[in-house]
């Protein structure tokens, strides 16, 4: 991120909702790796509903995603939405970041150490 956020917009974000629509049972209740994937579709195939607020979460990220998918830009169409805050891009400077749980936020959490090691990688 840090070496293309002057050439494109980039969005970053921290998938936290802890979960138990997405498996195996060590992640039920955690925010593991893809844990976010139920949430895109509207979808599990673990459990057959979403609480009120986990619905809330999928419904906001279908729209985030969608308006990235569409207009390459996630906050376009949601001006004045009270329950979805507006997306920044991700720079060096701020790391501001969407944290996905609800309700959701915007947060700058320093990412020095996760972001070198996956710089290091290539």
């Amino acid at each position: 991120a840090r070496q293309r956020a002057h050439d494109a917009p980039i969005y970053v974000y921290d998938f936290s909702q802890p979960s138990n629509h997405t498996g195996p049972p060590l992640c039920f209740g955690r925010a593991c790796h893809a844990a976010e994937l139920p949430f895109v579709f509207n979808r599990s195939i673990l459990h057959p509903e979403f609480s009120i607020a986990e619905a809330a979460l999928s419904s906001s990220i279908i729209d985030y995603w969608t308006n990235f998918a569409k207009f390459g830009d996630p906050n376009v169409g949601l001006e004045g939405r009270n329950s979805q805050p507006f997306w920044p891009r991700w720079m060096p400077d701020s790391q501001a970041r969407l944290n996905l749980h609800w309700p959701l936020e915007v947060g700058s959490t320093a990412c020095d150490l996760t972001c070198d090691f996956w710089d290091d990688l290539g």
